[in-house]
């Protein structure tokens, strides 16, 4: 395997991984992503293939570090900015409003992370529809234990991580084999019409919100 790419960042502001990462991440049981105090693992599908990242956030130092394995590392280290939030600016935001300025006190490390992964947003926030959270996110877990791999590097399986199922794969998936995993057919056809249209859903990351609400 190759070795691990490292990336550092110096922090403008305070970040706090839980806040800012707990928004990708699919219940307490989630196999792709572990948060933990200062530190989070993610595995994820990248345009260049499967990837593990470790992050670690340093207060004292206000630094985050980015740690990747897999044959998507590159992609991972180059866009460590936009997944915690570092390119965001809000030096124009003025809380006027008493409970405004009481969230940005009580919230200081919440940044807004970009995965540039729109399927494997799509489908869970699919196999969330018409069902309690819990039931969603059961769903979600058994679909990645059953199709997805095993996340690239050292401390993987140590950590149970696995990458989310390729949506070519998922596309090619029978509705009706997802009923194993509480998924009825509604949801099990339009995860498999996400899965068709992936390539075409991903390009929108890259597109201005105008061009990609139309797409």
């Amino acid at each position: 395997m190759a070795p691990a790419l490292d990336r550092t960042l110096r922090l403008r502001r305070p970040l706090d991984l839980r806040l800012t990462l707990g928004p990708l991440r699919r219940g307490g049981r989630d196999r792709c992503m572990i948060l933990a105090g200062t530190e989070g693992w993610r595995a994820t599908r990248t345009p260049e293939g499967p990837v593990t990242i470790h992050l670690s956030v340093d207060p004292a130092a206000a630094t985050v570090r980015g740690r990747a394995w897999g044959p998507g590392a590159a992609w991972a280290v180059d866009t460590l900015p936009g997944l915690v939030g570092a390119d965001d600016d809000d030096s124009s935001f003025e809380p006027g409003h008493p409970l405004l300025r009481e969230l940005c006190r009580r919230l200081a490390g919440l940044r807004i992370p970009r995965s540039g992964a729109v399927v494997e947003a799509l489908v869970p926030t699919v196999l969330e529809q018409k069902v309690t959270g819990i039931e969603a996110t059961r769903s979600y877990r058994d679909v990645v234990v059953a199709l997805g791999e095993a996340a690239p590097g050292p401390a993987a399986a140590r950590l149970g991580l696995m990458v989310p199922p390729a949506p070519p794969l998922l596309a090619r998936v029978p509705s009706w084999s997802l009923h194993r995993f509480g998924v009825e057919r509604k949801r099990a056809e339009t995860v498999r019409r996400v899965c068709l249209h992936a390539r075409r859903l991903e390009e929108a990351s890259t597109m201005s919100p105008t061009d990609a609400g139309r797409r």
